[in-house]
């Protein structure tokens, strides 16, 4: 037995070294290895791309669904129906569904001026880059000029856009669409 056992570690050695040696020389793990590092700044840049172009068809929606809603303003619907600020962000969650959601970081401004000239848009930030909570509900009467504004607050999930890609503190993005226009007469 003491003899079969000496010759098994006489052999094992030498096919130890050969596996060190093929391991030292080979090239297969090179593929494993060049994968993992480049498929960590790979995954990072294909998140940011997806983020980046489902921000910006968000803002899309969100800039239509503001001119289907803010249509609804113009021709005195809204008005007729003495809707509140509350069912008009309803009417614009049902035109922007489903990239925004429609919960609390969906807000909406409309405000009625005397002429074009007056015109202001309030910064809908304020100085800390936090919502300016300012916002009105005034759509008007016939022949109002009127400026409806929408916004929402996208979070901004791939660490390595933040920085980049917000806009306000906590490394969120304001997306924001606006509609002005002369309401039409209605009677």
């Amino acid at each position: 037995m003491r003899v079969m056992t000496e010759a098994r570690t006489s052999q094992t050695k030498p096919r130890r070294n050969a596996l060190l040696r093929r391991f030292v020389k080979g090239e297969d793990g090179a593929t494993v290895v060049e994968f993992a590092l480049v498929s960590l700044p790979f995954f990072l840049m294909l998140m940011a791309t997806i983020e980046i172009t489902i921000s910006f068809f968000a803002t899309i929606q969100l800039e239509n669904g503001l001119e289907n809603v803010a249509r609804q303003i113009r021709t005195g619907q809204v008005q007729t129906a003495n809707m509140t600020a509350a069912q008009f962000k309803t009417m614009l969650c049902s035109n922007v569904a489903p990239l925004i959601s429609c919960d609390a970081n969906l807000y909406v401004d409309v405000r009625r001026f005397d002429s074009f000239n007056n015109v202001a848009q309030p910064s809908p930030l304020d100085g800390t880059g936090h919502i300016n909570m300012a916002f009105q509900f005034d759509p008007g009467v016939s022949g109002s000029i009127v400026l409806a504004r929408a916004f929402y607050v996208w979070h901004v999930n791939t660490p390595i856009i933040s920085a980049f890609l917000s806009n306000m503190a906590g490394s969120d993005k304001l997306i924001g669409a606006a509609q002005i226009f002369r309401n039409e007469p209605w009677s």
